[in-house]
């Protein structure tokens, strides 16, 4: 089923996380035909201004070649690493955000938006 922005149960639900330190967010994306990625570039552009100014950025953006494992396919991929949830929570509720994600909104037919934590690498692996 398409999903383009959080339930107010997934938004309860990250506000209460037991998380504390960054957050890395998975962007999942399909955007619009005729004219869904320009209008998604022009909220990139206002979102991730904000996200630098408190801290956060981009720590990859690209566009997905082809499953290899699976069928389902993406149109682009963002990882976003926060400083923390309470940075990423204030920032999507702060006007400059909202009107800026007025575009996101209009730029996609389908979405999805991943809380992701660090696993640190096994220590004994070397090289």
């Amino acid at each position: 089923m398409p999903s383009i922005e959080p339930t107010e149960d997934q938004v309860s639900d990250l506000r209460n996380l037991k998380h504390e330190g960054p957050i890395i967010m998975l962007n999942l994306l399909k955007f619009k035909p005729d004219g869904g990625k320009e209008l998604y570039d022009k909220y990139a552009v206002a979102s991730t201004r904000l996200i630098l100014k408190l801290g956060g950025k981009i720590l990859y953006y690209g566009k997905p070649v082809m499953p290899v494992i699976g069928e389902e396919m993406w149109d682009a991929v963002i990882l976003v690493l926060y400083p923390s949830i309470p940075a990423f929570l204030g920032m999507v509720e702060s006007e400059p955000y909202r009107a800026a994600a007025v575009d996101r909104h209009n730029s996609l037919v389908d979405s999805r938006l991943i809380a992701m934590d660090t696993i640190p690498l096994d220590p004994r692996i070397t090289v």
